[in-house]
């Protein structure tokens, strides 16, 4: 049975994404406020804080229809936080495998570089390693993913994707860098450091 602790961390971004897509209605963030706030935070930096930021970016990509192509406009200081993100709470949720199927192969090896960029090499790695099964098998997967869906309880697409990759080593391997360092901690040390760049950043959105 799962330690207590493993149950905490793995519902730990579960409980973010519900908390960030809750916030579909509210409107975007007063830029200015956020800003300030930001730079207020600097020397008590929290949890709440980092998910503030990564809000912003999830509201702006609300606003584009959740196009990927909307993080071209972002800056990277914004972005590499949210690419991180949805990888976490997609691989916590489902493996490397929901990740691909969702539609994230587009922005792969940048999240790889925004590891890189936090000094988080273990995840850089796999990162980088899942995105290479990915390609290998990309054309049969995205094949799979236009196919009409089947009824409710009926095994389909996303089923028959599994027997094609099914990611197992590369979510191994991240679950052993993730043990070590959640990411959203690992986001929010990266985001304490920096908060009067990062306030910088949300104003130029």
């Amino acid at each position: 049975m799962p330690s207590s602790r493993k149950n905490q961390t793995f519902l730990r971004p579960l409980r973010h994404q519900a908390f960030i897509l809750g916030r579909d209605d509210a409107g975007m963030a007063d830029v200015t406020a956020l800003a300030r706030d930001v730079r207020s935070w600097a020397g008590s930096w929290s949890e709440d804080a980092t998910l503030a930021v990564i809000s912003h970016v999830d509201d702006l990509g609300q606003a584009a229809g959740r196009d990927l192509a909307f993080l071209d406009a972002v800056p990277r200081l914004l972005a590499a936080p949210w690419r991180t993100w949805v990888a976490e709470v997609q691989v916590q949720n489902g493996g490397y495998y929901q990740y691909f199927w969702n539609g994230y192969a587009p922005i792969a090896r940048a999240t790889a570089g925004d590891f890189d960029a936090m000094g988080a090499v273990e995840f850089a790695v796999v990162q980088r390693d899942a995105a290479a099964a990915f390609d290998a098998v990309a054309d049969r997967l995205d094949a799979l993913r236009a196919a009409p869906s089947p009824p409710y309880g009926v095994a389909g697409p996303y089923q028959d994707g599994l027997r094609i990759e099914d990611f197992s080593a590369q979510d191994d391997a991240w679950s052993r860098a993730y043990d070590d360092q959640p990411v959203i901690d690992l986001i929010g040390a990266w985001l304490a450091q920096r908060t009067g760049e990062i306030a910088d950043a949300i104003l130029a959105t």
